[in-house]
């Protein structure tokens, strides 16, 4: 049970980092469904799937990843009204989600 804590927190730092770091960048080419880059999305995936293939294996990683990109996408639309306080608790949730 530790392990899967520790991880959740790791997942939620990372998180955090992707959206100050991708929602900064420019790319005039937006997605329809939302405001997310592909730029956004694929730094998202890439940072999270190389943290997650720490503890589990690489499929799986890619699994758990999409699901919370897409819960994260569905809960914030509009990259530029992220609440960072609100993204740190909401994001929790979203991987105990995607893990089970």
């Amino acid at each position: 049970m530790y392990h899967i804590l520790l991880y959740m927190r790791q997942l939620t730092g990372l998180i955090l980092m992707i959206f100050l770091f991708a929602c900064s960048s420019e790319d005039d080419k937006k997605t329809k469904e939302s405001n997310w880059s592909p730029y956004a999305k694929n730094t998202f995936m890439e940072k999270c799937v190389s943290q997650a293939k720490i503890k589990v294996d690489s499929t799986k990683a890619v699994d758990i990843c999409n699901c919370v990109m897409e819960k994260l996408i569905e809960a914030y639309p509009d990259t530029s009204k992220i609440d960072k306080d609100k993204i740190a608790k909401a994001s929790t949730s979203m991987i105990l989600k995607c893990l089970f």
